[in-house]
């Protein structure tokens, strides 16, 4: 277990198929920017689970927020093309492909995640901070980000 002057919690699986313990950790940063803040829990977050698990990487799974009018601007665009053409900076990272789910009125949301090599938080905090349906995920298992993504995501309101 890590510890810090930090308040950890472990919580022990109650499935017996599962002996992954459920986590958590609350930190306090006296830090003036919020987006500072954020981003050295998550690099530091990021270390500690490394330390632990070696084969993960870090993704950051990206949505262009929700349903939007199909047209054949956002059919070329797609999600990718519509961030760039958008002016938003994404964090450096290999792109995965894009997916895209429809609805039955003619409304389009794409789902992509970009593969962090070496992820610069301060960069993925405030991409997450004006995207606030984009995840940051760390994983050692490529199918269960294809499935993310290919499956999408949504928040019910």
């Amino acid at each position: 277990m890590y510890t810090t002057k930090n308040n950890i919690l472990n919580i022990t699986s109650i499935s017996k198929r599962n002996t992954s313990p459920l986590s958590a950790a609350i930190v306090i940063y006296c830090i003036s920017k919020p987006l500072n803040g954020h981003a050295n829990a998550m690099r530091e977050i990021y270390h500690i689970i490394l330390a632990q698990k070696p084969r993960y990487s870090a993704w950051l799974l990206v949505s262009n927020g929700g349903m939007v009018k199909a047209t054949r601007i956002t059919e070329q665009y797609r999600l990718w093309g519509g961030l760039k053409k958008s002016g938003i900076s994404l964090p450096a990272g290999d792109l995965t492909k894009e997916y895209a789910i429809h609805s039955k009125n003619n409304e389009t949301q794409y789902f992509g995640a970009i593969h962090l090599i070496n992820p610069e938080f301060s960069e993925i905090s405030n991409f997450m901070s004006s995207h606030s349906s984009s995840h940051l995920v760390l994983s050692d298992d490529w199918k269960s980000i294809k499935q993310l993504i290919s499956n999408g995501w949504r928040y019910d309101r």
